[in-house]
Formats: structure tokens, sequence, C-alpha cells
């Protein structure tokens, strides 16, 4: 697993350039929600299922907006 720092993202983004927003949702969005949504349904009970749980859900509403984007 590697690990990305905030500062990697924000120079990642171009925001004029459309697909390195996409770029950024296919590779850091996606497989995160993935993962949250995973450890939120194994550790019900225990305080990291609520964190997951909580950004599973914002992760499901930054891949709605994208999909109202045609991203």
């Amino acid at each position: 697993m590697s690990l990305v720092s905030p500062d990697e993202l924000i120079n990642e983004i171009r925001p004029w350039d459309e697909s390195s927003w996409k770029k950024l949702i296919e590779t850091y969005i996606v497989p995160l929600k993935a993962l949250a949504g995973a450890v939120a349904k194994y550790f019900v009970g225990d305080a990291s299922s609520d964190v997951s749980k909580a950004l599973a859900d914002r992760a499901t509403y930054i891949l709605e907006v994208a999909k109202k984007n045609h991203w």
C-alpha cells in the first residue's frame, strides 16, 4: 500500500483539466469508498465502523457529483 500526502493530491489536480479530476476519482475515491464500505460492514459496533461509514457516505456524494458532470 502506498501513501499519498495531501500536498501531492493537490498538486496532481489541475482545476481546468477534467481528466485530472477523473484520475483522482478513479485512483483514490472509488477504492476508498470500497475499502471504507467493507470496514463499516465487517466491524459493526466498533468506532472504526462509524468513521468508515461516514467516509464511504462522503465518497458516495463525490461519485454522485462526478456522475452528474459525466466524469
